[in-house]
């Protein structure tokens, strides 16, 4: 009668189970491996058979990205049928090198057939239960299954942080908690600027900011409260932008740097301080996602001090958060206004400054700012959203054929004429840092083939420009910097070709992809990936002169009109250019295919950054399997909390089982203790 109790109705005796399954407390666990693509085969086992009920976990072993997704195609169809018989059963989305899936729970009979959505040529199956059930269900999902050329991500994006329709990445702000740090400055307080680059002014306070601000109409609101050291509460609220402070801000405007805060109260995507000549150079060189100018009102303990010029930055990581340092190059001395060009800045972080200060004195200059009678300095560093753009997705889609024959010529196309709406999605996800990660784009042709492109590698040979300025020097190959954020490409920029008009580019990549079509490899090919300012016009895919009515020209590069408040997606791929390749204009490729994404939603980063030191192996979170194919001992297999390790009586391997059940265990013969 225990035993009875113990046992679900669906077991099925250990002795019975293939040597994949497990039964840990009464729960059976398949694993099945994804093999390299190079290798014979596709998954390991490819036919498995598993007991109603199980869960297959899925185990990326391969050098690339692969999916296990369910089709209603045989794995004796094509490619192409496999593609688009796709039917919703399960899917275990991009698994990335070494991936582990997340377990699928098979509770019906049936045959299921799955293959990979990045190579479609790998194929498996699963036989759940009674085969002779199995086939019934295998026909029936076969017969009901229609075509489909949306390709599945298994990301999921937020409303909040869409930029369809204009929204940019990062207008919209938030600090909140014990995140915010006040910075007395070694000079008396409030009596000079406030900055303190050894980090010796720099003192934890409890404090938040939130900032809404709408860059194109120079409306919106900065609120902040905080506790200073002495435990007076604060706030600042600042409701309007420009009027009379007139500062320097730095945005560059049809190759026009802006000098005065009345031009643009809020400005976005410009550098600032250093060696711009835009601000003082009381800050290294930064790039600034988002700038305000204005009067703000200031209270202490409930009580108004005043209107005071307020500025706020969101920028590139000046500061160690922790330590409150800004470096030069070395990463140990102090940052100093003497060494503007001379300084360490982390691109992959953003920290927002808030200053507000009574007017300085007359002989204020560009060089260093004079003493104020008020002046003080807030640094937030935990903020929402996370910046950079690093992970989209990107539908809406248009292909551009081009003026010139279709593959002879770069597609571009700037009157519109062979802009062409289709269908598809691409979802990109990498890491400035390391240079990894992964693009995924799947698209209908304008002669209706199924096309996919897939990367993973990045850099390697493909010599193009990229644009990026480090420490004053401008990248101008790939190898310096395959996947790069935050720069200005193209137009009058020298940093690629004159293409497109100079665009601000929020990420873009380059390396070698390999391009599907119908399910069969085209082979491999250069590719661009570029997330950017608003090029084109969506809906005509017009790019125009300043007038906003001629079609842009590479001749006239510096004249273009550029919507600095909407984002799109640029896919290029082709061959090797002709040994004629110039700066100022590619000449034909036997390959040039251009593809457009215009709606996009930003997601969290899933690609995280590189770690100074090599992070341990959480072996808790890997499979029993998992961690002996990374060569863990069997008897040091580490298991999850209330899980201890047996080891399997039929072939001495580790198994990972509920301290309640060892001892049902081993008497049943399954396991013995390590």
């Amino acid at each position: 009668m225990l035993l009875t109790m113990f046992i679900p109705a669906n077991f099925v005796h250990a002795a019975e189970l293939p040597e994949y399954c497990s039964d840990v407390n009464g729960s059976i666990v398949c694993e099945i491996s994804i093999l390299p693509y190079s290798q014979p085969g596709s998954y390991t086992p490819e036919t498995a058979k598993i007991p109603v009920g199980a869960s297959v976990i899925f185990t990326n072993t391969g050098p690339e990205i692969h999916t296990a997704t369910s089709t209603g195609a045989s794995p004796d169809a094509s490619p192409g049928d496999a593609s688009s018989m796709v039917n919703g059963i399960f899917d275990t989305g991009i698994l990335g090198i070494d991936s582990v899936a997340d377990p699928i729970v098979m509770n019906d009979d049936g045959v299921f057939y799955y293959y990979c959505a990045v190579h479609p040529d790998m194929r498996g199956t699963l036989i759940v239960g009674d085969a002779t059930i199995a086939q019934v269900t295998s026909e029936n999902i076969s017969s009901d299954s229609t075509n489909s050329t949306d390709l599945i991500f298994t990301a999921t994006s937020s409303s909040d942080t869409s930029i369809t329709g204009g929204e940019l990445p990062l207008t919209k702000i938030k600090s909140v908690g014990n995140t915010a740090y006040i910075i007395d400055g070694i000079t008396p307080n409030g009596g000079h600027d406030a900055f303190s680059y050894d980090g010796s002014g720099h003192k934890r306070i409890t404090g938040n900011v939130q900032v809404d601000l709408d860059p194109i109409t120079n409306t919106g609101i900065i609120t902040a409260e905080w506790t200073d050291p002495q435990g007076n509460k604060w706030t600042y609220k600042q409701t309007q932008f420009a009027g009379g402070n007139q500062m320097y801000i730095g945005e560059t405007i049809d190759g026009v740097t802006q000098t005065t805060l009345d031009l643009d109260p809020i400005a976005i995507n410009h550098f600032e301080h250093g060696t711009t000549g835009a601000g003082p150079t009381i800050e290294p060189t930064l790039f600034v996602y988002l700038a305000s100018w204005g009067p703000a009102e200031v209270t202490k303990n409930g009580v108004s001090q005043g209107i005071f010029e307020g500025h706020m930055m969101v920028t590139d990581g000046a500061r160690n958060s922790e330590t409150g340092k800004i470096v030069q190059s070395d990463g140990i001395t102090p940052y100093s206004p003497m060494s503007p060009s001379n300084s360490l800045v982390n691109r992959n972080t953003a920290q927002l400054h808030l200053v507000y200060h009574t007017a300085p004195a007359p002989e204020m200059t560009a060089n260093f700012p004079p003493p104020f009678e008020v002046f003080n300095h807030l640094m937030f560093y935990n903020l929402d959203p996370f910046m950079p753009v690093t992970h989209v997705i990107g539908t809406n889609t248009y292909v551009i054929d081009g003026i010139t024959p279709k593959g002879g010529h770069d597609a571009f196309s700037y009157d519109g004429s062979g802009h062409k709406k289709t269908s598809g999605q691409i979802e990109v996800d990498l890491d400035p840092i390391t240079n990894t990660g992964s693009i995924l784009a799947e698209w209908v042709d304008e002669d209706g083939n199924n096309m996919k492109l897939v990367q993973t590698q990045f850099g390697g040979g493909n010599e193009m420009y990229i644009g990026e300025t480090i420490n004053g020097v401008t990248q101008t190959t790939l190898d310096s910097d395959p996947i790069a954020i935050n720069h200005f490409e193209h137009g009058t920029t020298g940093a690629g070709p004159t293409i497109e008009p100079t665009l601000f580019v929020y990420l873009a990549s380059w390396g070698p992809a390999e391009v599907f079509k119908n399910g069969v490899s085209e082979g491999t090919f250069e590719t661009h990936m570029m997330i950017t300012d608003g090029a084109r016009d969506v809906q005509s895919g017009k790019i125009f002169q300043s007038d906003g009515t001629t079609p842009y020209s590479p001749m006239s590069p510096s004249n273009s009109a550029v919507n600095h408040n909407t984002a799109q997606i640029h896919l290029v791929y082709h061959t090797a250019p002709a040994p004629e390749m110039t700066a100022n204009f590619p000449p034909p490729f036997d390959v040039f295919e251009h593809t457009m994404f215009y709606d996009i939603d930003v997601l969290p980063p899933t690609v995280k950054p590189a770690q100074l030191t090599e992070p341990e192996m959480d072996l808790s979170k890997m499979s029993p399997r998992g961690q002996m194919k990374h060569g863990v001992d069997p008897a040091d297999v580490q298991c999850r909390q209330t899980f201890e390790l047996v080891m399997k009586i039929s072939n001495g391997s580790a198994a990972c089982v509920h301290s309640n059940s060892i001892e049902k265990l081993v008497q049943l013969g399954w396991a013995g203790q390590f």
